[in-house]
């Protein structure tokens, strides 16, 4: 039995570490054991369930961390939270459908108890400070991202009996990837976050350990590419592009220490990325001319001023749903999780609950007041992981540099994903990570050490 009194707050950081990635594999497993119907719930999803479940536990174990620890300063970023539950509460109060706003159930509607978890993942995640904890996120993760890419696999490849109910149910089940997501846009924002994070540990690795990065950039690649999703391929872009201006800005000041060899590592990531695409045309065939030909569609729609057309549709449907929005409270939108409720494209609503686009769904449905907050508080995030990437005087900026490097993928493929409850679980954790309080320093030896993702290098 847990001793509340005598634990101390090292000993609850480890509890808090483990809860979490507990219930980050939960999150993905009651999903994946509803896909192959030993969980039947109907349109009810388990996952949308096991996920207030598990942040309730977490919260519990952080309040409890707060009450051990010393160090009780009150943090700028616990505004953003308090504000981030004010404008949920807010939605709710104005949501038409008060019980999809409160259970959120579906796996494309997120209620407010599903939003309430996401914010507890983000403060459970900035109290994870010790190394080791950091590396056991690491590993969970990983375990998740090559779950989530052979589940893929087999839904765009294999097609095993096992999956055969699942795969008749969906539309795009001859072609394309979706993973737990049941989903390939979720699912290409999952895999371009998590190619954006592999690539840079592979740039600014040495030894062994790039190779290993760069072979999971390239498992990571080959998941993007069988979802079919364009805006997660974009999002991986805006990452790289981020990333180049970095690496030039830090070559113009002469800090060039965090780069150590770092053409190697992106020509490992070229020659990855190369094998993925190849096996992906091999491999995939439909799927492969289905992304080309839509890209080609849009470059056509482009040339013909018909942007209605572009990104299958979505400028249309990003056009509906602002106008709804725009005969509803502007200021407090039209309630959480109701958007499917009241947009109509010609014959049919909305699809999948979703504006897709994160922001312009937060906009609708949590007003300026909301799309305000999730801003501030994105862009907050932002500006301290840069200032401890160019200002801390410390040694783990290759992690912070994967971290800047995933989160802006995540956020560039947000302007296109539909969002599922179990996608924005992956930014909240990402954002409590790169809060990280504690840098490293000095070993007890008293040597220097560099943080390379999940290891220490001795320099």
């Amino acid at each position: 039995m847990y001793e509340f009194k005598k634990t101390d707050s090292k000993e609850l950081e480890r509890t808090i570490t483990i809860v979490l990635a507990a219930v980050m594999i939960t999150l993905h497993l009651v999903n994946f054991l509803q896909q192959i119907k030993i969980i039947d719930l109907g349109r009810i999803e388990a996952g949308s369930i096991a996920l207030p479940i598990g942040a309730l536990i977490l919260l519990i174990f952080d309040v409890l961390y707060f009450i051990k620890t010393k160090d009780r300063k009150f943090r700028t970023v616990y505004i953003f939270v308090i504000l981030s539950v004010v404008s949920l509460i807010l939605s709710f109060v104005f949501a038409t459908n008060k019980d999809l706003a409160i259970s959120g159930a579906d796996l494309h509607a997120e209620g407010i108890f599903v939003f309430m978890a996401y914010l507890v993942i983000f403060l459970s995640a900035t109290l994870i400070e010790e190394d080791k904890n950091r590396r056991i996120i690491y590993y969970v993760m990983t375990v998740i991202g090559v779950f989530e890419v052979i589940l893929g696999v087999m839904q765009a490849i294999i097609h095993p009996s096992f999956l055969k109910e699942t795969l008749e149910e969906l539309y795009f089940e001859d072609f394309k990837a979706f993973g737990t997501l049941e989903n390939p846009n979720p699912f290409g924002s999952v895999m371009a976050v998590y190619l954006s994070f592999e690539t840079i540990l592979t740039i600014c690795s040495t030894g062994k350990n790039r190779f290993l990065h760069a072979i999971l950039a390239g498992i990571y690649a080959y998941g993007m590419f069988l979802s079919g999703t364009r805006g997660a391929m974009l999002g991986y872009a805006a990452a790289m592009l981020f990333f180049a201006i970095i690496f030039l800005i830090r070559r113009l000041i002469k800090k060039n220490c965090i780069f150590k060899q770092a053409w190697l590592g992106i020509l490992l990531v070229i020659v990855a990325v190369g094998i993925s695409l190849l096996l992906f045309y091999l491999t995939s065939r439909t799927t492969f001319e289905n992304v080309t030909g839509r890209v080609a569609d849009d470059v056509t729609s482009v040339a013909s001023e018909n942007v209605e057309e572009l990104g299958s549709s979505r400028i249309l449907i990003w056009k509906k749903t602002l106008e709804t929005y725009s005969k509803h409270n502007l200021f407090f939108g039209m309630g959480i999780s109701n958007l499917v409720q009241l947009v109509k494209i010609e014959d049919f609503n909305l699809l999948n609950y979703d504006a897709h686009n994160r922001y312009l769904h937060i906009l609708c449905t949590m007003g300026i007041f909301g799309v305000v907050v999730y801003l501030s508080f994105a862009i907050y995030i932002f500006i301290i992981a840069m200032k401890k990437l160019f200002n801390h005087s410390t040694i783990d900026r290759k992690y912070v540099l994967a971290l800047i490097a995933a989160y802006s993928a995540y956020m560039a493929a947000d302007a296109f994903s539909i969002c599922v409850y179990a996608l924005p679980p992956f930014l909240y954790l990402i954002m409590g990570l790169l809060l990280k309080r504690n840098q490293y320093g000095i070993t007890k030896d008293g040597e220097n050490t560099e943080t390379i993702g999940e290891i220490d290098v001795r320099v």
